[in-house]
């Protein structure tokens, strides 16, 4: 990521030297971050110059980058609006990405100013549709319909399919994956975009049911190879390449394949989005959590949005939207917006985390203090609450407080801490009374993947055991598979010391 401060802020205007240096960091961006090919890098770099030297230097101050993507003045621009607009997409995604722009707002104002101009513009070529996979294409993408020429080519496509569309890896992104990345015993795979310890991201991705028999398939084939490498995705036994991707897409061009994709031709990026818009749509919106758990926003994200509000809006029948009332806007206790989010009155606070051995080696009593709950976001928590009216989902007891309101605990089934890495998802969260929440931290108690029974580790002594309980909202099947996995370890455990 290149970062260049000194262009900001200042009364003087752009000059030469410093469009210049945009310039080069847009093309090495283009290169490096978006893998665009060098024809249209250098397409839209002669557009920009042409721009740029012309109509900025000179003309506009430093820093004002609202002048620069201002309307009228980017409508001057004489190239095809369907060349533009991509163009300066990059560049404004570009400059906000390297900081040059760091007020959010005024970086999604500027994206409205130049689709405003290069949409409905009938005095210049149409400017393309964003394009994404229909269900069905992603399909055949990931089925037995596809005619191969070699074993290599029948494990590559699927794989590199698997790996766009699920874990909505760029093309960048599966190049650098590495073989220790995934672990499919546990069923995880590494999320390579999140660089160090402090980053939002989530650290693991599981690996679902669709793509994890084309996982492991591909890893037997892989180690078949006796290559010595350790990219996880090779191509004629090396490091695959941007070329090497774009080979693997080429056979869904001959003429045995084409009536599976349409007209389409198929990338990483248009994978990409076609899962960010589907997750959008199936969850109703709330699928957002989950891709920003697993990503910065980028440019995908934004197309996959905007489509998703624009299908939001053509289904929309009604003719107002109702105004939520106060009382729903603000939980029953009031927390400080700068300090940042929390829920349960007992966790631990942001600030402690620093200070707090997750190993337990400054703890006196290493084996007593099990920390499974971090800050985390309350109002999901407090939406499921409401939803079960702070009934225990286990054992119905509904406790209550000395001012006369209730009070229920959210229980993370994915364990949400730094050694598993659980997420603030309702699909990871079930409301409990603090008892059976103590229970369930202790692996004293676990849900039953298929059944979603609860069973208990001391089987027949627990009336609750293979006892179904209430359940009002879906449970994700990853999360209950993982915790799953560490209650049998644990009951193994505790029959070896019988």
């Amino acid at each position: 990521m290149i970062v260049i401060n000194s262009l900001v802020g200042g009364g003087s205007m752009f000059d030469t030297y410093e469009v210049d240096f945009i310039l080069w960091g847009f093309e090495n961006y283009c290169t490096e971050q978006l893998q665009l090919q060098p024809t249209t890098v250098s397409y839209y770099t002669k557009i920009l110059e042409d721009y740029l030297h012309i109509s900025v230097v000179g003309k506009v101050k430093k820093g004002d980058y609202s002048e620069l993507f201002n309307g009228d003045r980017i409508s001057k621009i004489n190239r095809r609006s369907n060349s533009v607009r991509p163009t300066l997409l990059n560049l404004l995604e570009f400059l906000y990405t390297d900081k040059f722009i760091e007020d959010e707002m005024l970086y999604l104002r500027l994206i409205n100013n130049i689709k405003k101009v290069y949409t409905n513009d009938t005095e210049k070529t149409p400017i393309k549709t964003t394009e994404f996979l229909t269900p069905n294409e992603i399909r055949n993408l990931l089925s037995d319909k596809i005619e191969y020429k070699t074993l290599e080519e029948e494990k590559l496509l699927p794989v590199i399919t698997s790996l766009a569309f699920f874990c909505m890896y760029k093309q960048a992104d599966i190049m650098k994956l590495k073989i220790d990345d995934i672990d499919i015993e546990k069923r995880v795979i590494r999320n390579i975009r999140r660089q160090d310890e402090e980053s939002e991201l989530i650290e693991w991705i599981y690996i679902n049911d669709d793509s994890f028999p084309i996982l492991k398939s591909y890893l037997d084939y892989r180690a078949s190879l006796s290559v010595e490498v350790d990219e996880l995705v090779i191509f004629e036994k090396k490091p695959i390449t941007n070329q090497g991707i774009n080979s693997v897409f080429g056979i869904l061009k001959r003429n045995a394949n084409k009536h599976l994709i349409s007209e389409k031709s198929i990338h990483p990026e248009l994978l990409n989005r076609s899962m960010m818009l589907y997750l959008l749509d199936s969850t109703n919106g709330e699928g957002i959590y989950d891709i920003l758990m697993l990503q910065e926003r980028n440019q995908q994200f934004e197309y996959a949005f905007n489509t998703f509000l624009s299908i939001k809006r053509n289904r929309f029948n009604g003719d107002f939207v109702k105004i939520i009332p106060i009382e729903n806007l603000f939980p029953s206790k009031p927390f400080l917006i700068n300090e940042g989010s929390y829920s349960e009155d007992n966790d631990i606070k942001g600030e402690d985390l620093k200070d707090f051995d997750m190993e337990n080696n400054k703890n006196h009593q290493p084996n007593k203090v099990i920390i499974q709950r971090l800050v985390r976001d309350s109002r999901i928590a407090r939406k499921l609450k409401e939803k079960y009216n702070y009934e225990c989902q286990l054992c119905g007891y509904k406790l209550r407080k000395a001012d006369g309101t209730y009070t229920a605990e959210a229980h993370h089934i994915k364990p949400y801490n730094k050694l598993h890495r659980g997420d603030d998802n309702s699909r990871n969260l079930i409301v409990l009374c603090p008892n059976c929440h103590s229970q369930f931290d202790d692996l004293y108690f676990a849900i039953h993947p298929e059944t979603k029974e609860i069973h208990c580790i001391f089987e027949g002594e627990e009336m609750y055991h293979k006892s179904q309980f209430n359940l009002k909202h879906q449970l994700g099947e990853e999360y209950l598979i993982y915790t799953w996995n560490l209650f049998e370890e644990k009951r193994i455990e505790m029959q070896k010391l019988k």
